[in-house]
Parts: C-alpha cells; sequence; structure tokens
C-alpha cells in the first residue's frame, strides 16, 4: 500500500510550530493526490534536545531509523505535543544520523512519496515557512484540504467554547507577545484590552485567549474573556480551540497558522514592517491568501484600537446578516 512520509528537517525548517503546521497542510496534500488515509512523518537534523528521554522503537536492520513512543501522560516539548494532537498523522519517525540520504534510500521503498524531495532539502530549495506549495495546489485544484487536530480534542474544544461563551459568539485570540522581540507582529496590548472592553456591551461576543502568552495576564477579570491557559489545555488543545472557534483573531503566529489553514473566518494581523519582503511574495497586494475562503483577511497594518474596531465592525456585520 503506498504511503506518504514527510521530511521536517528542524534545521532546515526551524523549531517553529508556524513552520511545522505548513508543512502537515503540504502532506494533508500529498495524502489528497495520492488517496492515503494517514501519513508519517520523519524527524531529522539535531533531534536530541526535541526527542531526549523519549522511548524509541528501532526500525529493525536500519539502526538510524527509530519510531518515536509518545506516552499519553507525561511531558512531552510543545511540538511533539502538536504532532500527536494533528488528525491523519499515523507515524513519528526519528533520524539519528546527520546524513539522512540513506534513511530516505532504504527503509521507505518504492511505495513511499517523500514530501519534501530529499534533493530540494539538499539543494536548499525546500521553503518551509512559505505557502506557495499551498497556493500552487489551490490553483490548481481551486481548493486544498484544512488542517484538524483529532476528533477527541475538536469535540472537546466545541464543548469548552459553548459553556464559556453561555450563547454568545465564542472568538478564539492568540495575542503574540514576546517583550525581547520588538517590533516582530507583536500584539499592541492596550489597544487589545480596549477593543475587547468595548465589545462587551457593542456585541454578543465572547473572547478566548489561546496560547501561553504572558500578556494573556492582563485579560484575566474581564467579564466577556475566558483564558484558556486557566483550564488546563495543553498546545494541541489550543490549537483545537482555534479550529473550532467560529472566528479567529489575533497576530500572524504559529498558532495562527492553524486559522490561516483552517476553514472559519478570521483576522490576522501582521506588523507591516515585519518580513514586509517575504508578505508581499505570499499575498500580492492582496489582503487574503489566494486560497482563502470568504472573511478570511490578513491585515498589514498596526493594531490599533480603530483597525480592531473597523475590521471586526466589517466582520460581525457580514457574518451576522
Amino acid at each position: 500500500m503506498r504511503t506518504v512520509t514527510g521530511i521536517w528537517h528542524i534545521d532546515r525548517a526551524g523549531r517553529a510550530l508556524g513552520t511545522l503546521l505548513i508543512l502537515l497542510e503540504e502532506l494533508n496534500i500529498q495524502r489528497q493526490i495520492h488517496a492515503v488515509d494517514s501519513v508519517d512523518l520523519l524527524i531529522m537534523g539535531e533531534t536530541g534536545e526535541l526527542t531526549k528521554d523519549i522511548p524509541l522503537e528501532y526500525d529493525g536492520p536500519h539502526a538510524s531509523l527509530a519510531r518515536l513512543l509518545l506516552p499519553e501522560n507525561g511531558r512531552l516539548p510543545p511540538l511533539l505535543v502538536a504532532l500527536r494532537s494533528m488528525s491523519g498523522l499515523s507515524n513519528i519517525f526519528v533520524y539519528l544520523d546527520d546524513d539522512g540520504r540513506g534513511c530516505i534510500e532504504s527503509p521507505f521503498g518504492a511505495d513511499t512519496v517523500v514530501w519534501p524531495d530529499f534533493e530540494a532539502l539538499k539543494l536548499g530549495t525546500h521553503n518551509y515557512d512559505s505557502t506557495r506549495v499551498v497556493q500552487a495546489y489551490h490553483a490548481q485544484c481551486g481548493s486544498i484540504p484544512r488542517l484538524s487536530v483529532t476528533a477527541e480534542l475538536l469535540g472537546r474544544a466545541k464543548a469548552f467554547l459553548q459553556a464559556s461563551a453561555k450563547g454568545r459568539l465564542p472568538i478564539a485570540v492568540h495575542l503574540k507577545y514576546n517583550a525581547n522581540l520588538v517590533g516582530q507582529s507583536n500584539a499592541d496590548i492596550d489597544a487589545w484590552r480596549a477593543f475587547v472592553r468595548d465589545c462587551h456591551n457593542a456585541y454578543p461576543v465572547h473572547f478566548v485567549l489561546v496560547g501561553d502568552d504572558a500578556s494573556n495576564a492582563r485579560f484575566r477579570g474581564m467579564p466577556n474573556v475566558t483564558v484558556a491557559c486557566d483550564h488546563d489545555f495543553h498546545i494541541g488543545g489550543h490549537l483545537a480551540l482555534i479550529q473550532a472557534s467560529p472566528v479567529f483573531m489575533g497576530m500572524m503566529s504559529g498558532p495562527a497558522n492553524m486559522a490561516l489553514l483552517g476553514e472559519n473566518p478570521y483576522l490576522i494581523f501582521k506588523n507591516p514592517d515585519h518580513h514586509a519582503e517575504e508578505m508581499q511574495a505570499e499575498l500580492g497586494d492582496h489582503d487574503r491568501y489566494s486560497f482563502a475562503s470568504p472573511h478570511q483577511r490578513v491585515l498589514r497594518h498596526w493594531d490599533s484600537e480603530d483597525a480592531l474596531h473597523d475590521a471586526f465592525g466589517d466582520l460581525y456585520r457580514e457574518i451576522a446578516s
């Protein structure tokens, strides 16, 4: 039976959630192209810290190839928790040799589709931090498969949103904020607090803050806010809340890619001077990706209080009509 195996070369891709989610979407595309039920993932590069103390199951004669045995309980690095949370991923392998070529050519036979192509990785031509593969598939087929967490996590997220919102429209929000990274699409927390405060009486909505950003503490106690971290959600649960929420808002970030590659409306803000050339290459002069559904927008301007009100007011009127 034909299989698809993705290569997550963490030295090339970086160890960021956002690039990992893009890779998983590319694997969903390969799964659709080749009509297979699920995919495997092979982690390559300097994997020591990521896989430390995790039990391994070695693959027969291939001494450098092992399957990760991820425990259901116990501490795992957040990226591995995220992988375990995603639907359609069967096995996670690790290659314990810096030269991965043998792994690609021998353990995986002719029935295995490897993505990205190892030669592309070797030559450095595959960009893990770009949606161009996704855009090209959409241009050819008119649609894309959408990222999803497991059914169990999604069900929990839907129930939590319903209980938190109490009849109001739940909106998942991720406010990327790292005080040590100036000018890298950090949220304007004062603007967001003012916006959320004003929404309390203006709209029948309830905001659920996802992520573990320290700035979430500034929203505790607001009557129309729930902080997901206060309710025992791990990173996979946060991704599930983003997928389950009828609307997502926030800054361009790793978790935001779950919304970007999902099917529900979103408003994602990107500071205009952060990755300006890369964003121009991805979006051109548009405020949405080519594969975006209606009401999915990426706004390359500052997340001021006025900008938040204007963008959300327009979206709410459209989806409520």
